[in-house]
């Protein structure tokens, strides 16, 4: 449904055979006071609408009930989202079912019902749902980690003689317990399903099977009206699971790694912000060895890297063209390799330093020991701080990925093979740039754009009309991108980030010029800030 002026202008057929109402019918007034009942579940979401009714620009998501005409109570969820239409601000409320599944019948029989990426076993931790201890802990029983997510907690029931396991934390105490019915309560999906199969699958071809399934899964999740951050996360979960496996696999061929180490994702990869059609960009970190044993060590790791990414790379994440890969020497190295790269990096700020640097400043470790990433980071978190000209030189370089307006307010466009075109991921680095910066200033660590963006709202940096503003639009673009490359690929055409304006709407054109311009105005306030200048 398309809201704008506080009324429901668009529903589309498919929300009025859900709900029984005709598009005449459904108003935003019949939603709040005859198609969502007021009791508990509903109480937050009623109050959403109502400030949506005032005028008041919110975002968000809600579990809720609907009353069809009939008189049915369907289970739903509901998401609003901010857009600019027709030169005003509008929002866009989205509805799906919610799959309900027999709890009794999830672990036991081997298909996991089709669900929602939503599903909690893809993000929901143990922690959040063990229970204490009901009686003594026993050496019979599985273990895992309360930090684990919860097709881990599936894994080891499995593989074990108990529909109950131990819960430990990161210091391996014993806390509590979760048994068979804890997770089918939480979870149900298929997607969990698949995440079990990449964890146990014995070969690349068992893997990629599994990831072959993610097109469709993902095609699903649209055709459901799933939330971009949903998409995402399953995207960039599946990415992570078969870097792990093949981890593991390529380890079980070379034998066990000489010292502890950390492989990392980087960019998009790390901020879980890929398409299905992203490149791989990846580094690796080992312990400091003496230097007798260096060389042998670091053949090792360059030898487990080139056969993970060989292997991501014949399931369909192809090789980085620019090489920042773990397969690199330049990328392969000990913590104080790292460290001494970042140095270089931050001190002599020069042209190619923040090139690299800025790759770098977006990592995850996905596999290994985390405290080697976190050591590093933190180290050059610290190093920044010490030396604000490289904030300088840092911004100057944000500023060369400006939107794509011309001097009056067009959109610059690249003439091509009869169209006009625009890369649309190179319109979304001012944000992900922006958010960037002022991460590394306020020192927050987590790589996602948008928790970036969250973390800095919470913590007062940026208002709330910013920070609904520059995530609307972040939305806007990815949606935009996202959807581009999935009908290229549809088509059978190279699916890529030229997106084509001869495709967009007038209201479309209008919407994409208005986010730019906004763009700019962030760009400008990111130069006054750290330049004292406006963009020149």
């Amino acid at each position: 449904m398309l809201l704008l002026g506080g009324e429901i202008i668009y529903s589309n057929h498919i929300i009025q055979k859900m709900l029984g109402y005709s598009e005449k019918d459904l108003d935003l007034a019949a939603l709040i006071k005859h198609i969502i009942p007021n009791n508990t579940i509903n109480r937050n979401i009623l109050e959403h609408l109502k400030k949506l009714k005032s005028g008041e620009p919110a975002i968000g998501e809600f579990e809720a009930q609907f009353e069809t005409r009939s008189g049915t109570l369907l289970d739903v969820i509901i998401a609003t989202s901010r857009i600019f239409f027709a030169q005003k601000n509008g929002h866009v409320i989205s509805v799906r079912k919610i799959a309900r599944t027999d709890a009794s019948n999830i672990l036991s029989s081997g298909d996991l019902t089709t669900g929602f990426a939503e599903s909690l076993g893809l993000t929901k931790t143990i922690a959040s749902i063990y229970r204490p201890l009901t009686t003594g802990p026993s050496s019979k029983l599985a273990t895992v980690k309360a930090s684990a997510l919860l097709f881990e907690a599936v894994a080891a029931i499995r593989s074990g003689n108990s529909d109950k396991i131990l819960v430990q934390d990161d210091e391996g105490k014993i806390i509590g317990e979760i048994n068979s019915k804890d997770i089918a309560i939480a979870f149900s999906g298929a997607e969990v399903n698949i995440l079990l199969e990449i964890k146990q699958a014995e070969s690349l071809g068992h893997i990629v099977s599994m990831l072959n399934q993610l097109p469709n899964m993902v095609k699903g999740m649209t055709s459901q009206n799933s939330g971009q951050n949903a998409i995402r996360k399953l995207i960039g979960k599946m990415f992570d699971a078969a870097i792990i496996r093949f981890i593991e696999l390529a380890i079980k061929e070379q034998g066990p790694p000489p010292v502890k180490f950390a492989f990392l994702s980087l960019g998009s990869n790390a901020r879980h912000e890929m398409t299905m059609f992203s490149d791989q960009d990846n580094a690796l970190i080992y312990e400091d060895v003496p230097e007798a044993d260096e060389q042998k060590t670091k053949r090792y790791f360059l030898k487990l890297s080139d056969r993970v990414c060989s292997m991501l790379n014949q399931a369909g994440y192809p090789y980085c063209p620019g090489g920042i890969m773990a397969t690199n020497p330049k990328w392969c190295l000990p913590r104080s390799g790292w460290k001494n790269n970042f140095k270089n990096w931050i001190t002599s700020s020069t042209p190619q330093a923040i090139l690299e640097v800025n790759v770098f400043f977006d990592i995850y470790c996905v596999y290994g020991e985390n405290s080697l990433a976190k050591d590093v980071l933190e180290y050059a978190l610290k190093l920044a701080g010490e030396n604000p000209e490289f904030f300088i030189h840092f911004s100057r370089n944000c500023m060369l990925y400006s939107s794509s307006l011309k001097l009056f307010g067009g959109i610059k466009t690249e003439p091509r093979d009869g169209g006009n075109f625009i890369n649309i991921k190179e319109c979304i680095k001012p944000i992900v740039n922006l958010a960037r910066i002022y991460a590394l200033k306020y020192h927050i660590t987590t790589p996602s754009t948008i928790a970036r963006l969250e973390a800095l709202h919470q913590q007062g940096i940026i208002n709330d009309d910013t920070f609904d503003n520059i995530t609307s639009i972040f939305a806007y673009l990815w949606r935009l991108r996202f959807y581009n490359q999935l009908i290229a690929h549809a088509d059978l055409r190279n699916a890529n980030d030229d997106l084509s304006l001869n495709d967009l709407s007038d209201p479309e054109k209008d919407n994409l010029k208005k986010s730019l311009n906004d763009i700019n105005i962030l760009q400008s306030k990111l130069s006054f800030e750290f330049l004292g200048t406006d963009i020149t």
